[in-house]
């Protein structure tokens, strides 16, 4: 039990206050940024070289993902639909309501940097 709190302990980092307003999405958030640093940041510190860490960083983020899922997958209020534009494989949300948005949109384009990190899969 020490050890454990004491591992606990060692990995918290409170999360923004702004991130999240229901408690489930901000223990959601608090899971997967800690459990993200032990599987990934802590252990990618060892590689040898950029392309080993890029290779580490890959193979975790995606095995992270396919873990973690079954908790992010869905919204109440959102619809995901996986389309193609211009040859490349993009996640489209909408709100379920259409009516009830007054929004014009936003495309997001999430990279890793100098390296592309992720997929659609992810």
């Amino acid at each position: 039990f020490i050890i454990s709190l004491m591992i606990t302990v060692s990995i918290y980092r409170p999360l923004p206050s702004q991130m999240g307003v229901a408690w489930r999405d901000r223990l959601r958030g608090q899971i997967f940024e800690s459990f993200t640093r032990l599987v990934y940041y802590y252990p990618s510190r060892i590689c040898p070289s950029a392309l080993s860490m890029l290779y580490w960083t890959r193979w975790s983020m995606k095995r992270l993902t396919k873990l973690l899922d079954p908790w992010f997958d869905s919204h109440p209020e959102l619809l995901m639909e996986t389309t193609s534009w211009s040859g490349v494989k993009v996640l489209v949300y909408h709100p379920r309501d259409q009516s009830s948005t007054d929004s014009d949109g936003a495309i997001v384009y999430m990279h890793g940097g100098g390296f592309g990190i992720g997929d659609i899969e992810m």
